[in-house]
């Protein structure tokens, strides 16, 4: 099942529907509502519209990547610094202001694009200013695609082709994607960085936000998906580089950061840890219990005594009024039970 935009012919043979131009994207997911539930999978230039795909996954499973992580990697800046971090080369970029370095080519690249439209050589100087567009370093060289599979912070390399690019035999525009042809051979040190690539992506811009990650006190934890800071109770926020880091030794909820808001939550020491109430001295844990009559015991001898004292202490003139309704109440019924018997017997 398939709904597509150009009516490819490959699709004629399965269930397919061909969505108007006019509608595209927005009208995806009023379309879809006609096939049968099923997970759904996007593809091209969707990865332009994550609002749409979000729609999309709220009426059915997604195989594919969530909107934020689609928001994630389709940001230069964001894929950029992943890399930069990881100590793998990534071409310089700007976003939001034309570049100002010298002694390179620079191409001006949409926000939002596919198939290499809108993708060209930026002029040197002057030229129309437009807040969609990105500029990116000019690098020589050959075009590849690489496609892995992602999961759990970790990509699984699948296959690389070479791209097709402006190719004059087919007509197309410079830059133009014209197709693929692979799988591509490549010499081993590509191949590793191909794979090193996959994995700092996926450990870094695979979203994984609301999520709660369980830690003892200085225990190696996994840094999540594009949280760059991790906050504590008083506010105060420690920067997160690199792939993981120690949790902090004191114990508490603490909130992973990314920009400004909160993307999930670090528990150091869990709950079963923190009800081991001998952690503290009894007067300590005294304070933390909120009652005037908070008392401790050390072990099951004292927790009896104190327990034994306390009932002594207490006013018993409740119980024995609840102990003297109980006993009019057997003797109403008891009552009312012989006289029906009494009767029944004349």
């Amino acid at each position: 099942m398939a709904i597509d935009l150009f009516g490819d012919l490959d699709l004629a043979a399965s269930p397919a529907a061909r969505i108007a131009p006019g509608l595209y994207p927005v009208g995806l997911p009023r379309l879809a509502r006609r096939f049968p539930p099923a997970p759904f999978i996007y593809t091209g230039a969707m990865e332009n519209h994550p609002e749409v795909i979000a729609r999309l996954a709220g009426e059915r499973e997604l195989w594919g990547n969530s909107p934020e992580t689609v928001r994630r990697v389709r940001d230069p800046l964001q894929v950029r610094a992943a890399l930069l971090d990881a100590g793998i080369p990534s071409p310089r970029c700007a976003v939001g202001s034309r570049p100002g370095e010298a002694g390179c080519r620079w191409l001006r690249k949409p926000l939002a694009g596919a198939g290499g439209r809108r993708i060209g050589f930026a002029p040197r100087r002057g030229g129309p200013w437009d807040a969609a567009v990105y500029f990116q370093e000019w690098i020589e060289g050959r075009s590849f695609s690489a496609i892995f599979v992602a999961a759990g912070g970790r990509a699984l390399h699948l296959g690389t082709t070479v791209q097709l690019v402006g190719e004059s035999e087919f007509g197309a525009r410079p830059f133009a994607y014209c197709g693929s042809l692979g799988p591509a051979l490549l010499r081993k040190k590509a191949a590793e960085r191909i794979r090193r690539i996959g994995d700092v992506l996926a450990a870094r811009l695979h979203a994984d936000p609301g999520g709660v990650r369980y830690a003892s006190p200085g225990e190696r934890v996994p840094r999540p998906a594009g949280a760059d800071a991790l906050e504590g109770a008083s506010g105060g926020r420690t920067t997160l580089d690199g792939t993981s880091f120690d949790a902090p030794l004191a114990a508490g909820t603490y909130f992973f950061i990314q920009g400004a808001r909160r993307v999930g939550a670090l528990v150091v020491n869990p709950e079963v840890a923190e009800s081991q109430l001998d952690r503290w001295p009894p007067d300590e844990l005294k304070q933390r219990i909120v009652s005037a009559n908070a008392r401790a015991a050390r072990d099951r001898d004292e927790w009896v005594r104190l327990s034994f004292s306390g009932a002594a202490r207490r006013s018993l003139v409740v119980p024995l009024l609840v102990a003297a309704l109980l006993v009019l109440g057997v003797e109403t019924v008891a009552a009312t039970t012989g006289g029906r018997w009494g009767r029944a017997q004349q």
